[in-house]
């Protein structure tokens, strides 16, 4: 069937050829459609989302029950194993500090004895050496130093420690034991020799 004759094909010179016009498409960087690329980004964004829905939720953080019970059995458990030694040690210390101090008291009495040169006397407060002891004037008996009284010990003596104006003990040498009353094995001794120096040792006299 031929097609209907028109002016202008009539009007066409012989061996004419009608051309086409093609218009030219646009493309986005790539080479491919811009239609195309939305759907890949769609596609992408959609995968991402699914496997962000699927992927395991991260476990809280935080100690459970158990755990924390497990915890303060080891913590109650290494308490006990430490009582023992923080409680010696504390004894010990009590008793060091007691000996140091008696031992600064006899240093002290046989310094003003020679400074003064006569007798002084290192004597135990009204309720024993325990309560403390004091370094008493030769002249009037009032005190020339004071030291306090001990926590948790007991302390045993003489009566009394009398410096000679030589430096030298009056009597036989003197010598005092320090004891726990919270572990009686924890000791201190402080001894005096004939010449009237002083000595702390740990353990008994």
């Amino acid at each position: 069937m031929s097609s209907p004759d028109t002016f202008e094909t009539r009007n066409r010179p012989a061996g004419h050829r009608e051309s086409r016009r093609f218009w030219p498409v646009r493309l986005p960087i790539g080479g491919c459609p811009a239609s195309a690329t939305v759907a890949d980004d769609l596609g992408e964004r959609s995968h991402r989302q699914r496997s962000s829905d699927s992927a395991p939720a991260s476990p809280a953080a935080g100690f459970t029950l158990v755990e924390a019970l497990v915890v303060m059995a080891i913590i109650g458990t290494l308490a006990a194993l430490a009582a023992p030694s923080f409680n010696e040690l504390i004894a010990g210390q009590r008793a060091s500090n007691a000996a140091g101090s008696l031992h600064v008291a006899l240093i002290k009495t046989r310094s003003e004895a020679t400074k003064r040169n006569a007798s002084v006397t290192l004597v135990p407060s009204a309720g024993g050496w325990k309560d403390g002891w004091q370094v008493l004037d030769p002249r009037d008996s009032t005190a020339l130093d004071s030291f306090p009284a001990t926590t948790g010990l007991t302390i045993s003596g003489p009566a009394s420690v009398i410096y000679q104006g030589s430096g030298r003990v009056q009597g036989s040498a003197p010598a005092f034991e320090i004891i726990s009353t919270a572990l009686p094995d924890v000791k201190r001794c402080v001894s005096v020799d004939l010449s009237g120096r002083a000595f702390v040792k740990k353990g008994a006299c």
